[in-house]
């Protein structure tokens, strides 16, 4: 207050010394130096030699104490200008100039003492205004009212003014709990115990700036000045960081929290002191428990919950787990308290202090009782599919993609000569002689790129180096993305056949006979598969699942109705075609019954169709006619499906059309990754050796043509 006292009197535009630019200190200074200099001319040339060299101390000290940093410089320069003089004037006695010379040092050592004293003073005064100012904190000086409420604000820090965005003379019109919101300014009026405690008092509130912007602050209180006039420093801390790390720390315990819920997953926790344990809110509950107030079980409660057959392998197992510090984790039934039974999966890490002894187990417990149910459904219906393969006389198999043996039946394992265990897992590289293997891995191949069914004959090299003749039926498997995912086949044994088709080669009669046989029975074992296939479609209630099994049995049961057609044709080389057509096409018709019932035209101007024809185009029409059904006639109850087959000029046409609402522009059945489309093209193109053309005028139409080989008009 002296300082600013003093800086106001130089900055007043009235007084001599205002005018003259310089202030008392300077004019002491002056004056002093020119009083002392005169006085010890005068002395000095009365006579008098003691005092006269002392009065120079007096403005080397005011000097030094109002301009420290140059104290040494005024000083030497008056210690010069004295000896200057008293050379110059005075007696030049040996004794008087040692004396002369001893009084300039004492001008250079009060000088410079006294500067170091003002300095240090004055560096002092200087650097507690410096450290408040720039302190990051916001720094509040508050009066205390007499009813020990804080008052108006006396001071503050820059940081203070940057954060509440007041100006200083706007802040000293306030008083502190104007800086409050509302509901923060009541609690903190409540606060009387900040006027009777000489502690620090430390809380956290909120401050609100100039611009209505809220923020979290730590506030530390203390008092301080005398009894009868008490002020209060005051530190608001922004902890905005902080509270907003918490927050995201709240956040994410919450969706931990919502995880494991979705999860069914609960943690856990033993505290080897005192074998307590505690659960959170999930493991009650998976537990079929309510919560505790306190998340704590006992060992009996836990050992209660599980069900006796296993707990005494759960214990062993943990106890296990602890004294080879392993991890630990196990699968065991439980029984909740209202009797209800189920599965879980506890895990678990064993903590170590820094002697390595355990000090507690943290872990997880999941709910996998439908897990488990799935399972124990998986492996009934995997038994009971085992079951029902058995049944079939024939030999059958299934592959995966990659030609790997996922299983077979028992006759398939007598037929290789290897028991079924002995096969899973193997190739036909491991099973059969190479030439064999290598006819067998060149026509799975052709059913990958062919997307459908094939059936050929072939012959397999038994275990007694005897030749065995087989038809093999085979389809292709493909993923709900429409990859490639095994082979399923059936061979049938026609060794004996093909001998009495030697020993009858002159008997077409008898020739015919057999070979009808031959289908008759083929298609047996293909009815057999898709009875297999109509029985697991009760078993299923995926949507998805029954539409792959529905179309998988139309396809198999194209070649049912090819097999049946040859068996009552009286021909072993051709099939009547109005009639297969027709039968094929209601067996198509009956499996959609559900979406329409449209109406079905069919002429064929009495053609035959050649048996190495007829399986490929009755897989063609099947999955024309099936893409009819599921999709022509959408949100409509009647409709017409034509099926039309002409011969001539040396191949066959085949012209299927619907009066739906026809194919998009925009779609390209050649290059669609639907299994539908592939079977069409690939079957017309790798086996009929035809093209494909589609027309989208009045609905959908389809023409396929082929070379006829063979095909016949009636």
């Amino acid at each position: 207050m002296e300082l600013k006292g003093i800086m106001n009197i130089r900055n007043t535009k009235t007084g001599f010394f205002s005018l003259a630019g310089y202030d008392l200190w300077d004019i002491s200074i002056a004056v002093s130096t020119s009083v002392a200099f005169i006085l010890m001319l005068l002395v000095r040339f009365s006579g008098i030699t003691i005092f006269a060299s002392h009065l120079i101390f007096i403005p080397i000290a005011i000097f030094a104490y109002r301009y420290p940093e140059k104290a040494l410089i005024f000083s030497g320069i008056l210690a010069v200008v004295y000896l200057l003089i008293f050379n110059i004037l005075f007696s030049k006695a040996e004794e008087d100039y040692y004396r002369t010379v001893l009084r300039a040092l004492a001008f250079l050592c009060v000088g410079g003492f006294v500067g170091y004293i003002s300095g240090s003073r004055k560096l002092k005064k200087e650097r507690y205004p410096d450290i408040f100012q720039n302190i990051p904190e916001s720094v509040f000086v508050c009066g205390i009212t007499p009813t020990g409420l804080i008052g108006k604000i006396q001071d503050c820090n820059k940081t203070a003014l940057r954060y509440i965005g007041h100006s200083k003379e706007e802040i000293k019109n306030l008083c502190f709990y104007d800086l409050f919101p509302e509901k923060e300014r009541n609690k903190m009026m409540n606060m009387t115990d900040i006027s009777t405690s000489n502690e620090c008092l430390s809380f956290e509130s909120e401050i609100s700036g100039k611009n209505g912007e809220i923020y979290p602050v730590e506030i530390s209180t203390q008092l301080f000045g005398p009894e009868n006039s008490l002020s209060a420093i005051i530190i608001a801390k922004d902890i905005s960081l902080r509270k907003k790390a918490e927050a995201e720390i709240l956040d994410s315990r919450w969706k931990l929290y919502e995880a494991h819920k979705i999860a069914n997953l609960g943690y856990w926790e033993i505290d080897f002191d005192t074998w307590g344990q505690k659960w959170s809110d999930e493991a009650f509950m998976i537990f079929g428990m309510e919560p505790t107030a306190d998340s704590r079980v006992t060992c009996l409660e836990l050992q209660e919950l599980i069900d006796p057959a296993d707990a005494p392998e759960a214990l062993e197992n943990y106890y296990e787990s602890i004294n080879k510090g392993k991890d630990y984790s196990q699968q065991m039934r439980i029984m909740k308290p209202g009797g209800e039974k189920g599965w879980i999966k506890v895990s678990c890490q064993h903590y170590l202090d820094d002697s390595g002894k355990i000090i507690r187990s943290l872990g997880t417990v999941r709910d996998i009782t439908n897990e488990v149910n799935t399972e124990t459904k998986i492996k009934e219906q995997a038994e009971y599919f085992g079951t029902l393969l058995e049944t079939i006389p024939n030999p059958v198999f299934y592959k995966d993609e990659k030609g790997v043996y996922k299983g077979c039946n028992q006759a398939y394992a007598d037929m290789a000569g290897f028991t079924r265990e002995e096969i899973v897992g193997k190739t036909v590289y491991e099973i059969f002689e190479k030439n064999t293997a290598e006819a067998q891995n060149i026509k799975d191949d052709l059913v990958h790129r062919a997307s459908g069914t094939q059936v050929y004959e072939s012959e397999i090299h038994g275990t007694d180096n005897r030749i065995i003749n087989v038809i093999v039926s085979k389809a292709a498997v493909k993923d709900k993305y429409g990859n490639p995912a095994g082979i399923v086949g059936v061979i049938q044994d026609i060794t004996e056949i093909k001998k009495t088709k030697a020993n009858l080669f002159k008997s077409l009669e008898e020739k015919s006979v057999l070979l009808q046989e031959v289908n008759h029975r083929v298609k047996n074992n293909l009815a057999a598969i898709s009875g297999i296939l109509e029985i697991e479609k009760s078993r299923i209630d995926d949507e998805k699942a029954l539409e792959f099994l529905t179309e998988a049995e139309n396809r198999i049961q194209s070649m049912v109705i090819v097999h049946e057609s040859l068996y009552h044709s009286g021909s072993v080389s051709e099939i009547d075609a109005d009639e297969h057509f027709r039968n094929l096409a209601e067996s198509v018709m009956s499996s959609y019954s559900h979406y329409i019932q449209p109406s079905l035209f069919v002429d064929t101007n009495y053609c035959k169709i050649d048996i190495k024809s007829a399986i490929p185009c009755s897989l063609v029409l099947n999955e024309i006619l099936t893409n009819s059904m599921k999709y022509a006639f959408c949100g409509r109850k009647k409709g017409n499906i034509s099926i039309i087959l002409e011969c001539s000029d040396g191949k066959m046409t085949l012209m299927v059309s619907d009066d739906g609402i026809g194919i998009p522009d925009d779609f390209d059945p050649d290059t669609s990754p639907t299994l539908g489309m592939k079977v069409i093209y690939n079957i017309v193109r790798l086996q009929l050796r035809g093209e494909v053309t589609l027309e989208r005028t009045k609905g959908t139409k389809w023409i396929v043509t082929w070379p006829k080989n063979g095909s016949t008009t009636g």
